[in-house]
C-alpha cells in the first residue's frame, strides 16, 4: 500500500479544517431595529387586543359553531339560495348558516315545541328512545 494516497487524504482533510476555521458570518443584510431607551427601561402592560370577529348584526346574539346533518337535496337547496344571493343586485352574501338561522326564526315564531315533536314522531325521525353512544 502506498502512503501517497493516505498523505493526500490527510492533506485534503487538513486544508478543509483550515478553511472551516477561516469562515466568517456574513454581515447582516438589514439593520437592527432601534428602540428608544425610554421604552426599554420601563415596559408598560399591554392593553387587551380588540376582538377580531365582526360584531353581530342588529338583532342577532353572539353565534357559536354547531353541526347539523342534512340530506343531499336540502344541502343543494341551501346552495341554490346562496347562489341566488350572489346573482341578486345588489349582491347579498348569504351563507347556509344564515338560511338555517332564518328558517329556525320562522319556525320558532310559527310553531311550538310540542307541535314539532309530534310532526317528527309522525315522520319517524325521532331515532328511537336510545340516545348517546351504543354500549358494547
Amino acid at each position: 500500500m502506498s502512503t501517497d494516497g493516505i498523505a493526500a487524504m490527510q492533506a485534503t482533510r487538513d486544508r478543509n479544517r483550515a478553511e472551516r476555521s477561516r469562515r466568517q458570518v456574513p454581515p447582516p443584510r438589514h439593520k437592527a431595529k432601534q428602540q428608544p431607551a425610554a421604552e426599554t427601561s420601563s415596559p408598560e402592560p399591554l392593553a387587551p387586543a380588540p376582538e377580531a370577529s365582526r360584531p353581530p348584526a342588529a338583532g342577532l346574539e353572539e353565534l357559536s359553531a354547531r353541526t347539523i346533518h342534512l340530506d343531499r337535496s336540502s344541502d343543494d337547496w341551501l346552495e341554490d339560495i346562496a347562489i341566488a344571493g350572489r346573482r341578486a343586485r345588489p349582491r347579498v352574501a348569504i351563507s347556509r348558516s344564515a338560511v338555517v338561522r332564518y328558517a329556525l326564526e320562522q319556525l320558532r315564531a310559527d310553531t311550538d315545541a310540542e307541535t314539532i315533536v309530534a310532526a317528527l314522531a309522525a315522520r319517524g325521525e325521532h331515532g328511537g328512545a336510545a340516545t348517546g353512544r351504543k354500549r358494547r
